[in-house]
Protein backbone atom coordinates (compact mmCIF):
# COMPACT_ATOMS: atom_id res chain seq x y z
CA UNK A 1 0.00 0.00 0.00
CA UNK A 2 1.40 3.36 -0.97
CA UNK A 3 0.66 6.35 1.20
CA UNK A 4 1.00 9.80 -0.24
CA UNK A 5 1.31 12.93 1.86
CA UNK A 6 -0.54 15.87 0.44
CA UNK A 7 -1.92 19.12 1.74
CA UNK A 8 -5.65 19.76 1.65
CA UNK A 9 -7.09 23.24 1.68
CA UNK A 10 -9.73 24.22 4.15
CA UNK A 11 -13.13 23.96 2.54
CA UNK A 12 -16.26 24.68 4.48
CA UNK A 13 -19.75 24.54 3.15
CA UNK A 14 -22.84 25.56 5.05
CA UNK A 15 -24.76 22.83 3.21
CA UNK A 16 -22.54 19.82 3.95
CA UNK A 17 -20.81 21.03 7.12
CA UNK A 18 -17.67 19.07 6.11
CA UNK A 19 -14.16 20.39 6.45
CA UNK A 20 -10.77 19.19 5.23
CA UNK A 21 -7.79 20.60 7.07
CA UNK A 22 -4.03 20.03 7.10
CA UNK A 23 -1.97 17.14 5.81
CA UNK A 24 -3.31 13.69 5.05
CA UNK A 25 -1.87 10.31 4.26
CA UNK A 26 -3.86 8.34 1.72
CA UNK A 27 -7.54 8.94 1.15
CA UNK A 28 -9.13 11.56 3.38
CA UNK A 29 -12.45 10.82 5.06
CA UNK A 30 -14.87 13.70 5.41
CA UNK A 31 -14.95 15.05 8.95
CA UNK A 32 -17.97 16.93 10.18
CA UNK A 33 -17.43 20.30 11.82
CA UNK A 34 -20.52 19.69 13.97
CA UNK A 35 -21.44 16.17 15.17
CA UNK A 36 -24.52 14.55 13.67
CA UNK A 37 -26.87 13.42 16.50
CA UNK A 38 -27.39 9.91 15.07
CA UNK A 39 -23.70 9.44 14.29
CA UNK A 40 -22.87 10.65 17.81
CA UNK A 41 -25.32 8.15 19.36
CA UNK A 42 -23.79 5.30 17.33
CA UNK A 43 -20.31 6.46 18.32
CA UNK A 44 -21.23 6.53 22.00
CA UNK A 45 -22.66 3.02 21.65
CA UNK A 46 -19.40 1.83 20.07
CA UNK A 47 -17.46 3.42 22.95
CA UNK A 48 -19.77 1.71 25.48
CA UNK A 49 -19.37 -1.72 23.85
CA UNK A 50 -15.62 -1.19 23.51
CA UNK A 51 -15.25 -0.37 27.21
CA UNK A 52 -17.39 -3.42 28.14
CA UNK A 53 -14.83 -5.54 26.28
CA UNK A 54 -11.93 -3.74 27.97
CA UNK A 55 -10.47 -2.55 24.68
CA UNK A 56 -8.62 0.71 24.19
CA UNK A 57 -9.44 2.85 21.17
CA UNK A 58 -5.95 2.21 19.81
CA UNK A 59 -6.31 -1.57 20.08
CA UNK A 60 -9.78 -1.63 18.48
CA UNK A 61 -8.63 0.62 15.64
CA UNK A 62 -5.56 -1.55 14.99
CA UNK A 63 -7.24 -4.95 15.27
CA UNK A 64 -10.35 -4.01 13.27
CA UNK A 65 -8.16 -2.45 10.55
CA UNK A 66 -9.75 1.01 10.77
CA UNK A 67 -6.44 2.60 9.97
CA UNK A 68 -6.03 4.98 12.87
CA UNK A 69 -7.10 5.72 16.40
CA UNK A 70 -8.03 9.21 15.22
CA UNK A 71 -10.62 7.86 12.78
CA UNK A 72 -12.17 5.75 15.55
CA UNK A 73 -12.22 8.84 17.75
CA UNK A 74 -14.01 10.77 15.00
CA UNK A 75 -16.57 7.95 14.73
CA UNK A 76 -17.08 7.84 18.52
CA UNK A 77 -17.62 11.62 18.65
CA UNK A 78 -20.01 11.70 15.67
CA UNK A 79 -17.64 13.67 13.44
CA UNK A 80 -17.23 10.92 10.82
CA UNK A 81 -19.77 8.97 8.82
CA UNK A 82 -18.34 5.45 8.51
CA UNK A 83 -19.49 3.07 5.81
CA UNK A 84 -21.52 -0.03 6.62
CA UNK A 85 -18.44 -2.12 5.87
CA UNK A 86 -16.49 -0.16 8.51
CA UNK A 87 -19.30 -0.52 11.06
CA UNK A 88 -19.53 -4.25 10.30
CA UNK A 89 -15.79 -4.59 10.93
CA UNK A 90 -16.13 -2.83 14.28
CA UNK A 91 -19.15 -4.97 15.23
CA UNK A 92 -17.31 -8.17 14.24
CA UNK A 93 -14.34 -7.26 16.39
CA UNK A 94 -16.58 -6.35 19.33
CA UNK A 95 -18.33 -9.72 18.81
CA UNK A 96 -21.78 -8.16 18.44
CA UNK A 97 -24.27 -7.94 15.59
CA UNK A 98 -24.39 -4.82 13.46
CA UNK A 99 -27.84 -4.03 14.88
CA UNK A 100 -26.29 -3.78 18.37
CA UNK A 101 -24.48 -0.62 17.27
CA UNK A 102 -27.88 0.95 16.57
CA UNK A 103 -29.59 -0.22 19.79
CA UNK A 104 -29.64 2.43 22.50
CA UNK A 105 -30.72 0.85 25.84
CA UNK A 106 -31.20 4.22 27.54
CA UNK A 107 -34.08 5.06 25.16
CA UNK A 108 -36.63 2.62 26.55
CA UNK A 109 -37.65 -0.84 27.66
CA UNK A 110 -37.69 -2.34 24.16
CA UNK A 111 -34.11 -1.28 23.55
CA UNK A 112 -33.09 -2.60 26.98
CA UNK A 113 -34.63 -5.97 26.13
CA UNK A 114 -32.81 -6.06 22.79
CA UNK A 115 -29.55 -5.18 24.55
CA UNK A 116 -30.01 -7.91 27.16
CA UNK A 117 -30.76 -10.47 24.42
CA UNK A 118 -27.34 -9.76 22.89
CA UNK A 119 -25.79 -12.41 25.13
CA UNK A 120 -28.29 -15.19 24.24
CA UNK A 121 -26.67 -16.20 20.97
Amino acid sequence: MRLVCRERRVRRSSQTNYSFVGFAYGPVMPRRALPDPTAKAVGQRIRQLRSERGLTAERLAFESELGSKGFLSDIEHGRASPSLRTLQGIADHLEVLLVDLFTFPEQGEREQLIDRSRWLA
